[in-house]
């Protein structure tokens, strides 16, 4: 997410470095206190006393001691190495450097002992887990779920084992506020078109999967499990900083964890042959700059995926998912490029070839189907053109409603957005709102350009 920045303060480190790690008893028994997803603000916990610092939302964000922790874990980092905020109030952090950098320039390292990675934390939690992961082992995308619960049980245990530990002074500089899918409220979804909302929603039950499966983890203490706002932060964190392995594992590697994210990056991350991840700069970066990453090629082209996952909008986008949904899609309309990396609508208006072969193998009988899907596979464009021809005018015409209508229904989701600013409730009520009308303003401007060309047609 490249921001634009009127100002930036400089977060200064100063050293402090802690012990290794290892799994003690539950420091915490389990016991039936607390009801499932409780507030610990209204139960009277206090987490700054308990753990040693808070996760609420409106806690403050201590980075001051972790490049110095860092540096004394084995990360290496470039000269003028600094993390920046980008607001007052500490929350949205970014890394940058005082010293222009070159194409090539290694900007951080960190060793592999220090990474963490859902097969480190399985096998350091232990059989204990094994119920666990069979729920998420059952539930869909587990390939990706399996590693990111353990590592969302790794930093569960690290902050329930509180100060001392080896990730202690990294926990305490991870975002306490988020605004991804599992963040958001009833609000926030009633706010987005269908489309975003779904797959917010879906980062939300994602996180109620996670907490379910607490409930067969034995050494969890009954505060972690039962705390919606430390389990939020569990989960949250580990949604939005971790990074895929090249043996398909999902990690955490602090202080390469602090980097934005951008569709047109100045840096990329490196694996050596001993795990030990690198980040080096793809062109010249300036000082002051902020060094990005791409966080997910495959989200490059879908703002609101973005937003579910990482709780960013990516205004340099050229491009935004159609939003075409199809019920129980067979294998032909994948052949034909129904996913949404391709089925496109860019800013210029233009309408990606992928929408239109979707729209138009829709609306034919099933003789036409076959013949259309096997020109599309041989790439035979003559039977191609011909069915365009045919059937052009009507695919124009049902695209241009579609896009009409989500025209429209961006318009009336912000409605109540822009509501809750006039009246001032957002600050405190609603927080995401700002967020949430960048987002939604954002894919609007592509359809209402996309509208215009059609209309033209």
């Amino acid at each position: 997410m490249t921001r634009r920045r009127s100002r930036s303060i400089v977060l200064l480190a100063a050293a402090g470095r802690a012990s290794s790690f290892a799994l003690p008893p539950p420091s915490r028994p389990r016991a039936a206190c607390l009801p499932l997803t409780t507030s610990l603000q209204e139960t009277g916990v206090d987490l700054q006393s308990l753990f040693g610092f808070s996760v609420r939302e409106d806690a403050p964000r201590d980075i001051s001691t972790v490049i110095d922790w860092a540096a004394g874990m084995g990360v290496q980092t470039c000269d003028g190495f600094a993390l920046y905020s980008a607001d007052e109030d500490g929350k949205d952090v970014y890394a940058a450097t005082s010293r222009d950098l070159p194409e090539g320039s290694p900007v951080v390292c960190v060793p592999a002992d220090l990474i963490l990675t859902g097969m480190k934390a399985r096998e350091e939690l232990g059989a204990a887990t094994y119920e666990a992961e069979e729920d998420i082992a059952s539930s869909p995308d587990a390939l990706d779920n399996l590693p990111q619960f353990y590592l969302f049980l790794k930093i569960l245990m690290e902050y329930d084992l509180g100060e001392g530990r080896m990730y202690y002074e990294w926990l305490k500089s991870l975002p306490k506020f988020f605004s991804n899918g599992s963040s958001m409220t009833e609000f926030c979804f009633g706010c987005l078109p269908p489309y975003a909302a779904e797959v917010s929603l879906r980062e939300k039950q994602r996180l109620k999967l996670f907490v379910e499966a607490l409930e067969r983890v034995p050494f969890v203490s009954d505060v972690l499990m039962k705390s919606d706002e430390i389990t939020k932060w569990a989960f949250s964190s580990v949604n939005t900083r971790c990074h895929p392995t090249p043996d398909g594992d999902r990690c955490l590697a602090p202080l390469a964890d602090f980097f934005d994210h951008s569709s047109d990056p100045n840096a990329y991350l490196y694996w050596d042959e001993g795990m030990n991840l690198s980040v080096y700069t793809s062109r010249d970066v300036g000082a002051g700059e902020a060094i990005t990453i791409c966080y997910d090629p495959s989200l490059m082209y879908n703002p609101s995926d973005l937003l579910a996952r990482y709780g960013c909008i990516e205004e340099t986008a050229q491009a935004t998912f159609a939003k075409y949904k199809i019920d129980d899609p067979t294998q032909e309309y994948y052949d034909l490029g129904y996913d949404p990396s391709r089925m496109l609508v860019y800013k210029s208006g233009d309408v990606s070839q992928e929408v239109w072969d979707v729209l138009l193998y829709e609306d034919l009988g099933k003789e036409d189907r076959a013949a259309f899907h096997q020109a599309h596979v041989t790439g035979d464009e003559g039977p191609k053109q011909q069915y365009y021809g045919a059937y052009g005018a009507q695919v124009t015409d049902k695209l241009r409603r579609h896009v009409a209508f989500l025209v429209n229904e961006l318009d009336e989701c912000n409605i109540g957005l822009e509501m809750q600013l006039s009246m001032g409730w957002d600050k405190h009520r609603h927080p995401r709102t700002p967020l949430l009308i960048r987002h939604n303003n954002f894919v609007r401007s592509m359809f209402e350009k996309a509208l215009e060309n059609l209309d033209a047609m």
